[in-house]
């Protein structure tokens, strides 16, 4: 066998490190198309994330000795012109590391205004609750010193993003689109 993740335990992963803040967003799409086409959607959406999720494991498995996308891109073009190689794993890191400083800074975001909203009679500012929330997920970031060290705090990560999903949509069909509108 091969050292690191399994295939189903890398796509859970993967799924709940892309879906994990934009599960928060359901809600309009919800809204606006009713609780089944929202739920085709969302189930729709998990399909193809599961799909890109197990194309990345299979490419990675290809080739065991890459490291990041960066790598996975450089060895993907090497035999493309020499500027296609030194671009597209220089868009690469670009890209991933924009979209981890915005995705972070969403989760700090999220955890202080749920913080805020948890403790609503504490009267702090949005900045200290965001402030305290850094330091509450400190532990785990760093802690995790690579990807899937805390299997039990992911499959957790991964069943509450469903519960954000399917308890909403089972509260409404059970009560019904014109009582839930």
């Amino acid at each position: 066998s091969s050292p690191g993740n399994s295939t189903a335990f890398t796509a859970v992963l993967i799924i709940a490190d892309v879906a994990g803040a934009g599960i928060l967003s359901i809600a309009v799409p919800v809204a606006k198309l009713g609780w089944l086409a929202g739920g085709l959607l969302g189930t729709a959406c998990f399909v193809l994330n599961l799909h890109v999720s197990m194309m990345l494991w299979r490419t990675f498995m290809c080739r065991p000795r890459v490291r990041s996308y960066g790598e996975l891109a450089a060895a993907v073009f090497e035999g493309e012109p020499d500027w296609l190689q030194r671009w597209v794993p220089t868009a690469v890191y670009i890209l991933q590391g924009s979209f981890m400083f915005s995705l972070l800074g969403l989760f700090v975001l999220i955890t202080g205004k749920a913080l805020g909203m948890m403790f609503y009679d504490i009267s702090l500012c949005l900045p200290r609750w965001c402030s305290f929330a850094c330091f509450l997920i400190l532990p785990l970031a760093v802690g995790g010193e690579r990807l899937g060290s805390w299997n039990p705090l992911i499959w957790m990560n991964s069943l509450l993003l469903w519960g954000t999903i399917f308890i909403p949509l089972i509260h409404m069909a059970s009560r019904g689109v014109e009582r839930t509108g």
